[in-house]
């Protein structure tokens, strides 16, 4: 089979295509697409995107490695088995080295979010960013702070596209059909929190400024799984409700298109891909101005991406709410800077100039 490459233009078969493995690719799809539908953009420029495991490793052909939270099994189980994962990521780094693997990361946070093992976790980083040869990131602001935290990646090959779209992946529902699915009442006025409670997301600083909020048609739904390093949580309230349980991908999709604005009160954050997906259902969001955030306002447009500065009150909810309440474009945001295709054109640059570093650097 022959194919012309559409990252060059060039004449190519089928079993010369780059071969790259992701850490994941496609596994962990049902809880968070972004890895699936990152391959399949790699794929539609002519690579071949497999998932990256022992067989990736050992297979000569396999010549980028690109891993999106390579140090996160760290901060996961035993203090002993997270010593032996480092010590694995070690390997790979000399492996990688060795064989003149190329090695990219797309830098999804600059932090563990839950710092379970924080020193341990900033080795971890500090030895990926010795041995990466290329950077995808995912806003400029982590760019800077990256580069500010280790100098030494200024030098490496680096982008910055935003978060991809969902677009192609969501269940797209009417405001009225998710109520119902959910028995709302159709005359409230909804703030929604949709995702994993976690402490770093701020659902308790939602809450606690919910109950300053007067409108009496207003009411707030926090839906997700409570995180062990949460505990026992939940809330109560005549205008407050919760789903406090792992939800489906369909029913993520009915929360938020059952929301007049959906809220992410972050105490800190690198990049949000539930702000994102809101805005792939065609919902207005609320966020504070940190991290990537402020780029996405930026791109997206005031009428989608509401953003506040310092604590989160009820009056800051209140504003919110009537900016949410004004008449909307029923197709939704303009992704157009978060389309699929666009970033694929900068990943596959970017995994050439990174190949062509490494070959240099070997030379």
């Amino acid at each position: 089979m022959v194919m012309r490459d559409p990252v060059d233009g060039q004449l190519a078969s089928a079993s010369s295509r780059t071969v790259i493995a992701s850490w994941p690719a496609r596994k962990n799809r049902r809880e968070n697409p972004y890895q699936a539908l990152q391959s399949a953009a790699l794929e539609v420029r002519g690579y071949t995107v497999r998932e990256f495991d022992l067989h990736a490793i050992a297979s000569s052909n396999c010549r980028v490695w690109w891993w999106h939270w390579p140090d996160a099994p760290i901060a996961a189980g035993s203090a002993l088995g997270a010593w032996r994962r480092f010590a694995f990521l070690l390997l790979l780094l000399g492996i990688a080295k060795i064989r003149r693997v190329t090695i990219i990361w797309t830098v999804h946070n600059l932090d563990d979010h839950d710092s379970v093992r924080p020193r341990l976790s900033r080795a971890a980083r500090a030895a990926l960013t010795t041995g990466v040869d290329a950077l995808h990131y995912l806003s400029s602001s982590a760019r800077c702070e990256a580069e500010s935290r280790w100098p030494r990646l200024a030098s490496r090959p680096a982008i910055v596209t935003l978060h991809g779209d969902y677009r192609t992946v969501v269940s797209r529902i009417s405001h009225e059909e998710a109520r119902s699915r959910l028995d709302i009442d159709l005359g409230s006025r909804l703030l929604g929190f949709v995702g994993k409670i976690r402490p770093y997301k701020g659902v308790d600083t939602l809450v606690s400024a919910f109950a300053e909020v007067r409108d009496p048609r207003a009411h707030l739904l926090v839906a997700g799984e409570v995180s062990p390093e949460v505990g026992s949580w939940s809330i109560a309230g005549e205008r407050t409700s919760t789903i406090l349980r792992r939800l489906s991908q369909d029913e993520i999709d009915a929360v938020i298109s059952a929301c007049d604005l959906l809220v992410l009160p972050y105490a800190r954050v690198t990049n949000s891909g539930s702000a994102v997906l809101a805005l792939s259902l065609g919902r207005p969001i609320l966020v504070p101005e940190i991290g990537a955030l402020p780029e996405l306002a930026a791109v997206v447009g005031p009428d989608w991406v509401k953003t506040y500065s310092g604590s989160l009150d009820g009056a800051c909810l209140e504003r919110a709410l009537e900016w949410a309440s004004a008449d909307r474009d029923e197709a939704g945001p303009d992704l157009a800077e978060l389309d699929w295709d666009r970033i694929g054109v900068s990943l596959a640059q970017l995994v050439e100039a990174a190949r062509a570093k490494r070959q240099r650097g070997a030379a």
